[in-house]
């Protein structure tokens, strides 16, 4: 079991929260650790976008299930040649949320001003 510390949003009180993520993800019976594949490189959003339309620049805090279908389905994809979309369906929501945030946690963009 791996975990990983990911920042989980602010308390009532605007201090900082954190979560643990186990990082290990099952994939048709084995187990795969998703930090293997991360961080994703500039050409892997640039594939993602490609496909799928998922733009990191655009993700500030607007993730809807679709998107995090397709981040986590890149994630996979990266780790298991062959992976789709039914190996990120049997997931729950939770840990779909999980990875989704592993993902993007350094991704966070500071755009020019």
């Amino acid at each position: 079991m791996a975990l990983v510390s990911i920042e989980a949003g602010k308390d009532e009180h605007g201090k900082s929260q954190t979560k643990e993520v186990e990082t290990i993800i099952p994939v048709n019976g084995r187990e795969y650790d998703a930090l293997a594949a991360l961080p994703f490189t500039v050409g892997d959003w640039r594939k993602l976008k490609g496909k799928t339309r998922v733009d990191i620049t655009d993700l500030a805090g607007k993730i809807d299930l679709e998107l995090m279908c397709n981040i986590v389905l890149a994630l996979l994809e990266k780790l298991v040649p062959g992976a789709k979309l039914a190996d990120v369906e049997t997931m729950p929501l939770g840990r779909l949320s999980d990875l989704v945030g592993l993902i993007v946690q350094g991704e966070r963009i500071d755009r020019p001003t």
